[in-house]
């Protein structure tokens, strides 16, 4: 126990008094990476997931870092592995992250995305990539949002 408590102090004088606890993110989201993530267990079609989560003040995940990426992976893995909408969606002939803007990286895709229109993206925890969908499929999905401070 002296141990422990040495350890809990060590960690609050170094981190500057802040220990990141479920409270940081809120009852129903968990902390991966950085993030807090609340994963959606009802099936619905990608515009509906994303008002959802905008409901809960978050937007769909938009997985960017590598640390996301595979965070998100094993906490699925660990509990619920399926498939599940992300915020990347196809726009002008290019995939994006809805909220940002920012290019998919092509690096975790299944296969090369297609170009026709009103796709989305999701993660299959089973292949470990992205796949693209017609936007009107239903999946799971995973909300997202900023860790309180």
């Amino acid at each position: 126990m002296k141990v422990l408590a040495v350890l809990l102090v060590a960690v609050v004088v170094c981190c500057g008094g802040r220990i990141n606890s479920s409270s940081d993110c809120g009852s129903k989201f968990t902390e991966i990476a950085r993030k807090c993530y609340s994963f959606i267990y009802n099936e619905e079609n990608w515009e509906d997931a994303r008002k959802m989560c905008q409901n809960e003040k978050a937007e769909l995940a938009s997985v960017v870092t590598m640390e996301q990426y595979y965070g998100l992976l094993k906490h699925i893995n660990s509990t619920t592995p399926i498939q599940y909408w992300i915020s990347g969606r196809k726009k002008s002939e290019r995939w994006a992250w809805t909220p940002s803007g920012m290019p998919m990286e092509r690096m975790w895709w299944g296969m090369i995305p297609e170009t026709s229109s009103d796709l989305c993206a999701y993660l299959c925890s089973n292949t470990e990539k992205y796949w693209e969908a017609p936007c009107t499929s239903k999946h799971r999905f995973i909300c997202q949002k900023n860790l309180k401070y």
